[in-house]
């Protein structure tokens, strides 16, 4: 191509002169017809693809990558293959704390981070014939291959060696890891143990850096760069920096530049995807609706009529559902909360592209579109300042028996942090609850385990105090209130906290969690309730009765109304252009 070609050219070199810097293969090459060898042996592809920036402008930038064929790689070429990556809802704490801390963040991109993992077995690699510089004649049977020496992008183990090799250099230089809570690093300050100085999370390549101040920040930039290469992330003209996908923009205060609040967006990615699809126009000329999914919607494939598809329209149709699916469920586990039931629901019916869930479909991705300037927004308030405790408090609800076909209950919560949502689910119940109550409790029980695992997070990221850990090496008794007992720590005295808050609106199921005990009418949930009580007691969490309309997480239970959606939303999302009020 005369036009696009010496841009490809530029690219291939680019990438060649990577694998090269980075010794990934052995130069000299091996002419063999061993079979130990040849079965040990991957051939290499050049992948080519256009990256689009962020915020959709400007030109499509060329990617060449060099990758191995991981799918015909033998067993004996490797060994361990899994690799944790980054959580949604990790990646959302961490900018919430750092909101509440006043810190300073930085986002950056680890360039060809695969190829500084060295390779953990004996690999050979079969180069395409045009990076091959041997012109020796082959005999029948031989091939000419290279010992490889690096974690080459396409190998099964890749990932695996790659988050060794980084967790191992932040370890290096003073981090601290948790097993049960991956890809996050935190370093401590030097004086105050309980205290953090930098929080780092990571997803492969992309990195989060979230610093006390901008001066240890650079430090740690100028430290990793040493032993990797970076490329700092800028943000665009809205003021939005790129992260996995989402759009981070911070707000600070111009006088004191104290960090007053953070949001979180997908309009770029949302413009994409109606544009991909071809509505863009259309959805722009209809009336603006409040609800993802129209009030009251379920289907039932049996009441419905047969589907008029077959053959390659159906596998389109399908192909089609699928992919929209796909993205929504993206958009909702990123920043929008209030599709995750739409989400969810439609991504039950992906083999059945039926005309009914079509159009519901759309609907969604209309919504979508009209609300695409909808955020989630952390806040410092100066309320957070006083009261520790109280930055993470959890909306828990249920709706019995919603869905008329199976009739089971969607279970739900919100996790509210600083103001906006740190974490959210919606799941249908493995069981058939007899009883509101009855689905409440079990709801109750789903929140009060993620809400535990989330205490857990946050004593590690250093929001809530070291004593609130189930961890013994985070009982630090010089910094807490634990007195101690002829030399040993009072357990007892260090675990009289203020619990966390779950939000109920169900006072039967709060009444049977706090008795723990059931009747003859409702021992069939005995083991729930049970449960309930454990956590309450155990787990430092107590359930508090609100009213209806003040739960939050009732827009995850069921396709609810414009009324319901409207005074409920703007509590957990920034649904307008109201501005960060001053500290």
């Amino acid at each position: 191509d005369p036009v696009e070609g010496p841009a490809w050219r530029a690219a291939h070199d680019d990438e060649l002169e990577s694998q090269m810097t980075k010794h990934s293969w052995d130069v000299e090459p091996i002419i063999t017809s061993d079979p130990y060898i040849l079965q040990r042996t991957v051939s290499m592809q050049i992948v080519c693809s256009e990256k689009r920036p962020a915020d959709m402008g400007g030109e499509a930038k060329k990617k060449v990558r060099f990758v191995m064929r991981g799918d015909k790689q033998d067993k004996s070429t490797y060994k361990e293959t899994y690799s944790p990556t980054l959580p949604y809802d990790m990646l959302r704490m961490i900018i919430a704390e750092s909101v509440q801390s006043n810190r300073y963040i930085e986002m950056v991109d680890i360039s060809t981070a695969y190829l500084n993992a060295e390779i953990d077995c004996e690999v050979y690699v079969e180069l395409p014939k045009h990076l091959e510089e041997s012109n020796v004649k082959l005999n029948h049977g031989e091939k000419v291959v290279h010992r490889l020496r690096k974690a080459v992008y396409g190998l099964k183990q890749s990932g695996f060696l790659w988050y060794k090799t980084l967790v191992k250099f932040l370890i290096s230089i003073g981090f601290e890891e948790r097993g049960d809570i991956p890809c996050v690093l935190v370093k401590p300050q030097k004086k105050r143990k309980d205290k953090i100085s930098i929080i780092v999370g990571f997803f492969v390549d992309d990195m989060i850096v979230s610093g006390t101040s901008q001066n240890e920040v650079d430090n740690f930039l100028y430290k990793i760069n040493n032993r990797f290469t970076l490329r700092k992330t800028y943000a665009n003209k809205l003021g939005f920096k790129d992260i996995l996908g989402i759009g981070v923009r911070e707000n600070r205060d111009k006088r004191s530049g104290t960090l007053l609040s953070m949001e979180l967006s997908l309009e770029s990615y949302i413009t994409k995807l109606v544009e991909n699809l071809g509505m863009k126009e259309e959805f722009s000329s209809q009336r603006f609706i409040s609800t993802p999914m129209t009030p009251g919607f379920h289907f039932d494939l049996e009441k419905e009529e047969p589907m008029e598809l077959s053959g390659k329209e159906l596998a389109d149709e399908i192909h089609f559902f699928r992919e929209v699916v796909g993205a929504l469920q993206y958009i909702s586990l990123t920043v929008r909360p209030d599709i995750t039931y739409a989400a969810n629901y439609m991504a039950r019916y992906c083999l059945c592209p039926h005309p009914k869930l079509k159009r519901e479909l759309l609907r969604i991705v209309r919504y979508v579109y009209q609300t695409r300037s909808y955020m989630i927004r952390y806040t410092r308030y100066l309320s957070d300042l006083v009261q520790d405790t109280d930055r993470l408090i959890t909306y828990s609800d249920a709706d019995h028996a919603g869905d008329p076909v199976s009739r089971k209950s969607t279970l739900s919560a919100v996790f509210m942090m600083n103001g906006g949502p740190v974490a959210w689910f919606t799941r249908v119940a493995k069981f058939m609850a007899t009883s509101s109550t009855d689905a409440e409790v079990a709801a109750m029980v789903e929140s009060g385990n993620g809400l535990t695992h989330y205490r857990e997070v946050l004593t590690f990221l250093g929001v809530l105090g070291p004593e609130y850990s189930r961890k013994e090496e985070y009982f630090i008794p010089e910094y807490s209130r634990a007195t101690k007992v002829g030399g040993a720590v009072n357990i007892n005295e260090y675990r009289r906290l203020r619990p966390l808050l779950v939000m109920v609106d169900n006072t039967a199921a709060i009444y049977l969690a706090q008795k723990g005990t059931t009747s003859n009418r409702s021992k069939h949930m005995g083991i729930r309730v049970a449960r309930a009580r454990d956590i309450m007691e155990n787990e430092h969490i107590v359930y508090k009765h609100i009213g209806t309309k003040e739960m939050l997480a009732d827009i995850l239970t069921k396709p609810v109304t414009a009324e319901v959606m409207n005074n409920i939303l703007p509590k957990i999302m920034v649904t307008g252009t109201s501005k960060v009020r001053h500290i």
